[in-house]
């Protein structure tokens, strides 16, 4: 959920930088030592990205896309099974998460009308994980649904 706001680059090519606000959740399960844990990651994200826009039509867009984003966790929880504990995702201790992440990412979106809808992958590149999680890094695929004002 969030909003994002375009502008077009240059008049001579129909080339936009897109950012924006989002709430997006993130998260996985593994197994640590014989412990099987999942953990939810929920972030503030903000994308920068940069948009081609293809017209096939007057009422359709073809909009691929590649760019960056930055990330910072606010909320989430992690569950370890085997003790029946839960507890913050961020905290302080060491087998909790970074707050802040950031990676690429790259997609493609279309319009119609006032619909539009996109697939896109973030390969995160930030170290997320404290030291009982040593190399996480957060990797997703993303569907997005929304409208064009």
């Amino acid at each position: 959920m969030g909003v994002a706001v375009g502008t077009q680059l240059t008049s001579q090519a129909p080339v936009f930088f897109e950012s924006g606000l989002y709430y997006t959740e993130k998260g996985g399960k593994s197994t640590h030592n014989g412990t099987r844990f999942t953990y939810n990651l929920d972030y503030l994200e903000a994308p920068l990205l940069v948009k081609y826009k293809v017209y096939p039509s007057r009422d359709v867009s073809v909009e691929p896309f590649f760019g960056g984003y930055l990330a910072c966790g606010i909320a989430g929880k992690i569950k370890d099974y085997n003790n029946r504990e839960a507890y913050s995702s961020f905290g302080d201790e060491d087998d909790t998460f970074n707050r802040f992440d950031g990676g690429l990412r790259f997609g493609c979106g279309v319009s119609y009308q006032m619909l539009y809808l996109e697939a896109s992958y973030d390969l995160g590149l930030a170290n997320v994980g404290k030291d009982s999680f040593d190399d996480a890094r957060n990797r997703c695929f993303n569907l997005t649904v929304g409208v064009n004002f």
